[in-house]
């Protein structure tokens, strides 16, 4: 097969041999070099099947993801496979053990549920989970109040800020997110229990704020 892809000028004749040599070499364990193949091809015939389902079951192989996961994206994104690509960041996020990166993918996924989908449900699962896992991450937060306030998703949107809490522990942000949890519970849902109480967590973080006391 090396020998008739050396001679071979013809390019659907060179993809078949390059493929048919990926598939010897994938018999033989040795991955770089069918990897290598599959990625020549893809660079020549961006969505040749083969090649593509070659790409996309390394993409689930922690150990060649990263090389093969931009050259999907980059696919992915320029014919609208919208539900491939979010299934390649899924995959990507449970392939890495640090919460900031699983955060980065899950708002990622947010965005194409939002801007590609319009599937705001879908949106605000995935925007939630990105701010549950990067509790620190105001800019997933507003994301988040952005998509919910378009849905009038207002419940799900407080039950988000109760799962998030408990993953807070500097004082000044906890008495933040207690106030507009509160500002939440009473503007949007109409709960004065409830806003009252996150008003006392708010005011049990700085008994100074003379602002809290206002609001009680």
């Amino acid at each position: 097969l090396r020998v008739k892809l050396e001679l071979v000028e013809d390019d659907v004749e060179t993809t078949e041999l390059q493929l048919r040599l990926a598939a010897a070499h994938e018999e033989l364990r040795s991955v770089d070099e069918a990897l290598d193949l599959y990625l020549d091809v893809f660079a020549r015939r961006a969505g040749n099947q083969p090649a593509l389902m070659a790409l996309a079951r390394y993409a689930e192989d922690l150990s060649y993801s990263e090389r093969v996961s931009p050259v999907l994206v980059e696919f992915y994104s320029a014919t609208g496979a919208w539900g491939e690509l979010i299934e390649l960041y899924q995959v990507r996020r449970e392939m890495c053990s640090d919460p900031q990166e699983q955060s980065e993918f899950s708002a990622r996924i947010a965005l194409i549920y939002q801007d590609r989908l319009r599937q705001f449900d879908d949106a605000i699962g995935a925007m939630a989970d990105a701010w549950k896992r990067a509790p620190e991450r105001d800019a997933y937060r507003e994301a988040l109040t952005d998509i919910v306030e378009r849905q009038e998703a207002w419940e799900v949107l407080a039950g988000v800020y109760e799962d998030v809490l408990p993953e807070v522990f500097d004082p000044e942000r906890i008495k933040d997110l207690r106030v507009r949890l509160a500002e939440l519970y009473r503007g949007r849902l109409g709960q004065m229990v409830e806003a009252e109480e996150n008003l006392r967590e708010a005011l049990r973080q700085d008994e100074q704020d003379a602002s809290i006391f206002d609001q009680l």
